[in-house]
């Protein structure tokens, strides 16, 4: 019977790993049918399945002796997980390579910022700074465009100060 692999530190592995699940699950599976892999450095292991960087291998075997799931000693590393787990991992990591694939987001967001006051402190620090000014349009044409350009939705908000906070303001 395989082992449970439904603890905190499979998820927080499977959800360190999911930008690459693609390739994390490439590299898991083959831990799993061969477990001295993980004593090739990096470099050899990317070469050896091909379609996989050195750096997600460093990625992927950092976030297994992280969770728990291999140790180092030395300059090796080994698994301490089970070949089941490793498996279970790897089918889980082929799944969310799936939905990723398949799902799109349907939220683009857009921020508008509207220009400081010659008075405020943001425009202070700003012109302190001397950086290069953003890309500045009208506040009301911005908007107009954000709108037009709109698919789904657009919605308008603006920070809400609560009347007790303002200075000077009685109550």
């Amino acid at each position: 019977m395989p082992e449970p692999v439904n603890d905190r530190r499979f998820d927080a592995l499977v959800s360190e790993l999911y930008p690459l699940a693609t390739q994390a699950a490439r590299i898991v599976a083959h831990l799993a049918d061969t477990p001295v892999g993980m004593d090739s450095s990096d470099r050899e292991l990317s070469s050896r399945l091909g379609d996989v960087s050195a750096e997600h291998v460093a990625i992927v075997r950092r976030s297994l002796i992280e969770n728990g799931l291999a140790v180092r000693s030395s300059f090796a590393t080994r698994p301490v997980a089970s070949a089941s787990v490793l498996t279970a991992l790897a089918d889980n990591l082929r799944g969310i390579a799936a939905y990723l694939r398949v799902h799109k987001d349907r939220d683009a967001v857009r921020l508008v910022l509207t220009e400081p006051g010659l008075k405020s402190a943001l425009r202070r620090a700003i012109d302190d700074a001397q950086a290069l000014p953003p890309v500045v349009f009208q506040t009301s044409d911005a908007f107009f465009n954000l709108a037009r350009g709109a698919k789904c939705g657009f919605r308008r908000s603006r920070p809400c100060i609560p009347i007790r906070s303002r200075p000077g303001i009685p109550i």
